[in-house]
């Protein structure tokens, strides 16, 4: 214990100069709301702090550098095991139950998200809460229990988790087959979902290794947001993290891309069985590969996601075009996945009594984008597009959490911390050049998926056809149930 308080000691008094050249730098800041701030532990910690003195509170996200996509394919399920000891178990110091006791007595709005690339830990808190959170985070850094006993509740809870998922979300299980079928067999998105074979064949030792290699303070950002004085917050960043040693063997992160690679199949047909719903019917989705996440088109492809789903929810002119004023769907929805390797956007129509013509939807969901990249959108919906996303950034204001997570994921995601006002800048000059110029490019049948589910076949009777035309003829193109 001796040898290891001393080294500490000695790393401390190494980077000293770097800790009062930090707090060098941040007491030159006038103490600006939104003011930024930036540095490296020793240990190789990023940490970013970002001033926010409008509300007595503060947000602190750590994230590690992390996903399933890191994932062998003989370890699936690894990371999520290893987070749910993290969040479930804890460390002998924060146990779950009391830690949870402690952050609810205290008012936080505390949780967790694990995604393909990262693997992200949030609170936000009464600033007088911050020395408590830096001290969990930090504990739980290096004291995360991993024992037979803890893998085994694990392995236990994710059965439970999965037999769950296979039971009652069929649909969702049908859409995670099919995304399968389009990926190239070896590539790190494809198969995410472990099976209860692949789950009970971790050991604690793999478990213990994944954990020392990837939670470490050289493979984390630690953002904090809010009303904090940043020469103090330095010196307790240092005080909780400072003394955390680096992992040597963090593996090199995985090729991403798709560029070069044969996809597979150009469209995966699915069956599900539903008991929450009582028709058969059918899902049918276009989905379309987009660049990573770090590029500019990736930002406007997102605003062109929202608009899109916008028109859906409004049933404009747009959303009739899409459906050809709901003659072959009743409705539809749409989906944009922003990722590290590549994004995917995707639009699936769904019908009851009926599958609908799969050739006709996609013919008519083509020549949408065709008419969108050469007319644009119109300008009444783009011009309230921007109020209302305005108004949601103006409502965020004081969620620093939400601040908090956005600088994490420019920081680990985009590539710089500094992108994390992206969307809205990007957002403010967006034109309909923009949005002709990327559907043009994006949206074609050489870049296009499909996927049919068949819904609840074993529903289906010999009135079934009679009552799909009555329903889809008449009673739902005058009636909308979504409104």
């Amino acid at each position: 214990m001796i040898p290891e308080l001393w080294n500490n000691t000695l790393m401390i008094l190494k980077f000293l100069p770097s800790l009062l050249f930090s707090a060098l730098l941040i007491s030159s800041s006038n103490a600006l709301d939104g003011d930024i701030h930036d540095f490296f532990l020793p240990n190789g910690l990023k940490v970013i702090l970002m001033e926010r003195h409008g509300a007595p509170k503060v947000a602190v996200n750590i994230a590690y550098n992390v996903g399933s996509h890191d994932e062998p394919k003989r370890t699936r399920g690894i990371n999520d095991i290893v987070t749910k000891a993290i969040v479930i178990e804890g460390t002998q110091l924060y146990p779950n139950e009391k830690l949870s006791k402690m952050r609810d007595e205290l008012g936080a709005n505390y949780g967790d998200r694990t995604t393909y690339d990262i693997s992200l830990f949030y609170t936000e808190i009464h600033i007088d809460g911050l020395d408590f959170i830096l001290d969990v985070e930090s504990d739980r850094m290096t004291n995360t229990i991993i024992n037979d006993g803890v893998l085994e509740k694990m392995k236990e809870r994710y059965y439970i988790d999965w037999q769950d998922n296979n039971n009652n979300n069929e649909i969702g299980l049908a859409f995670n087959n099919a995304f399968d079928e389009f990926m190239p067999k070896d590539h790190p998105y494809r198969s995410l979902q472990p099976t209860p074979d692949q789950i009970n064949s971790l050991t604690v030792q793999s478990c213990q290794t994944w954990y020392e290699s990837y939670y470490s303070p050289n493979n984390a950002v630690l953002v904090i947001v809010g009303d904090v004085d940043p020469i103090e917050s330095t010196k307790m960043i240092y005080n909780y993290f400072g003394h955390i040693p680096p992992s040597d063997d963090i593996p090199p992160d995985p090729s991403l891309s798709i560029e070069g690679i044969e996809l597979t199949s150009s469209i995966s047909k699915q069956s599900a069985n539903s008991k929450w719903f009582a028709f058969p019917g059918s899902f049918i989705g276009s989905f379309f590969y987009m660049p990573s996440a770090r590029e500019d088109d990736a930002v406007i492809l997102k605003h062109i996601t929202n608009i899109i789903d916008l028109s859906i929810n409004k049933r404009d002119d747009l959303f009739k075009r899409f459906s050809k004023n709901r003659r072959l769907f009743m409705g539809a929805e749409v989906q944009y996945m922003p990722m590290l390797g590549y994004s995917g956007f995707f639009l699936y129509s769904y019908n009851i009594f009926r599958t609908g013509s799969v050739n006709k939807i996609n013919e008519q969901i083509l020549s949408t984008f065709k008419y969108i990249g050469d007319n644009g959108i119109e300008d009444m919906l783009l011009e309230q597009y921007k109020k209302l996303e305005l108004l949601e950034e103006y409502e965020e204001y004081y969620a620093y959490r939400v601040i908090a997570r956005r600088l994490i994921y420019a920081e680990l995601i985009l590539g710089d911390y500094q992108y994390y006002n992206r969307e809205l800048e990007i957002l403010n000059d967006l034109t309909n050049d923009d949005i002709k110029r990327v559907v043009k490019k994006y949206f074609n049948k050489d870049n296009r998926k499909t996927i049919v589910i068949s819904m609840n076949d074993d529903k289906k009777h010999w009135y079934t056809p009679i009552v799909s035309f009555v329903a889809n003829q008449f009673v739902l193109r005058l009636w909308d149930p979504e409104k």
